[in-house]
């Protein structure tokens, strides 16, 4: 059999029986190449490429993994300091104390209940092109700033225009005022607002109960998110709804609602005859 390396007592055996000859050893000898010796293995050529190879490899994905782990902590490293330099932005934008009762803002809101909040021009043309395009149009006609948000609670108003201001809304304002956000953020063309409002709502606030006016909602804002979540739960209980007015009323001003539910029925359906075999895609 082969001789071990005299240095590191590593042999290399060949795993091909024909190399070897009648005194079972290999018929080349190399040099010991492990931790610098330089002494007689003997081995063949195959075996000692194989070997060296498989080292090699290792060896270089271990350095690759090492060098993965610094740009990843380059990485975090930079991604914390741009987010220690954002919170700087953040705090030096939100030192600007209850901006909706400076006296010097041009716009006036009234809410539902008659309560007043002031705003700036330039905040609400900047996040709104809809407040841009109305605001535009007084400043050329020569009308007051003074806009009427009937459908509006002052809560709500607020709410709203807090968010123009800081780009956040508190969990107890979603919470409290969602719907109408959702509906503010539609009608003067917010998005981030509007996606916003939409996660709370289908995380947090549909329920059965309410399903069918959240349904409503949804359809006249354009809410993909919320149409969808409250006609899959309308569909599960589609029976019970059948005979709650407030669903049958929403059918009367709305039929093709009625389309969508079916739609959803069949799908379910398919589901659940593909999942006991009893059709195929």
């Amino acid at each position: 059999m082969p001789s071990p390396c005299v240095g590191c007592q590593r042999t290399l055996k060949c795993k091909s029986l024909d190399r070897y000859n009648s005194s079972g050893t290999c018929d080349r000898e190399l040099s010991c190449q492990r931790q610098g010796h330089n002494l007689p293995v003997v081995v063949c050529v195959d075996c000692f490429e194989q070997e060296a190879t498989g080292r090699y490899i290792a060896e270089g994905a271990l350095a690759e993994a090492k060098q993965e782990i610094v740009d990843k902590d380059q990485e975090i490293v930079s991604l914390r300091e741009q987010m220690e330099q954002m919170q700087v932005e953040l705090g030096f934008l939100r030192t600007w104390e209850n901006p909706l009762q400076d006296p010097h803002a041009e716009i006036v809101f009234y809410s539902a209940e008659g309560e007043t909040l002031h705003a700036h021009r330039a905040i609400l043309m900047s996040k709104s092109p809809v407040f841009k395009s109305m605001l535009l149009a007084d400043l050329k006609d020569g009308r007051s700033g003074v806009l009427h948000l009937d459908d509006m609670p002052a809560g709500a108003l607020r709410a709203f225009l807090n968010f123009l201001y800081f780009a956040t809304a508190s969990d107890a304002d979603l919470k409290l005022h969602g719907g109408h956000l959702l509906a503010a953020a539609h009608k003067f063309d917010i998005p981030p607002l509007k996606t916003l409002a939409e996660k709370y709502i289908v995380e947090n606030l549909i329920t059965q109960e309410n399903a069918v006016s959240f349904l409503e909602l949804g359809s006249l804002c354009n809410s993909k998110p919320i149409k969808d979540a409250t006609t899959k739960l309308i569909a599960i209980n589609y029976e019970a709804f059948l005979s709650r007015s407030d669903y049958n009323m929403l059918v009367q001003r709305d039929p093709g609602v009625v389309i969508e539910f079916y739609e959803e029925l069949v799908q379910r359906l398919r589901k659940t005859l593909k999942l006991h075999g009893l059709i195929e895609d």
